[in-house]
């Protein structure tokens, strides 16, 4: 999602959101206690040439921890668009718990919110990602 949908408390609660994570360095949004709201930032530069792959495990870490602790915890994961960086970790991480290929999780993801792209540099890294985690699997599968 957006800066915007990050700032509404509204839309916060109507989607039983529990959990933010910022994927900006430009934007700090802080809750207010009776909203219950854990956020992490993790500070991403929205440029061709950041390697926002370095980041994937914090994010998915923080992710993890909000899913997989409650099934009733919900997270959003925003940059200032939510076109560019947020679309990148949210198809990082499909690619990673569910199994996806980089073209299932991008057609998902773009099902759902349609304006998502990922800059050139953070699609290269995706497609890199993809290709480490198929090797990863046909390791696995060979050596059973």
């Amino acid at each position: 999602g957006s800066k915007e949908a990050a700032e509404s408390h509204s839309t916060l609660k109507s989607f039983n959101i529990t959990h933010v994570l910022n994927v900006t360095e430009e934007i700090d949004i802080r809750y207010d206690k009776k909203l219950r709201i854990k956020s992490l930032k993790i500070p991403i530069k929205d440029s061709n040439f950041y390697d926002i792959a370095s980041q994937f495990e914090g994010a998915f870490s923080f992710i993890d921890n909000a899913l997989l602790g409650d099934s009733k915890n919900a997270v959003l994961v925003h940059c200032y668009y939510g076109v560019s960086r947020s679309s990148t970790i949210v198809i990082a991480y499909l690619m990673y718990r569910e199994g996806l290929s980089l073209d299932d999780a991008y057609r998902y993801l773009r099902h759902v919110r349609p304006k998502i792209r990922p800059n050139d540099g953070f699609m290269k890294q995706l497609q890199s990602y993809d290709k480490q985690l198929f090797e990863a699997v046909q390791l696995l599968t060979q050596s059973q």
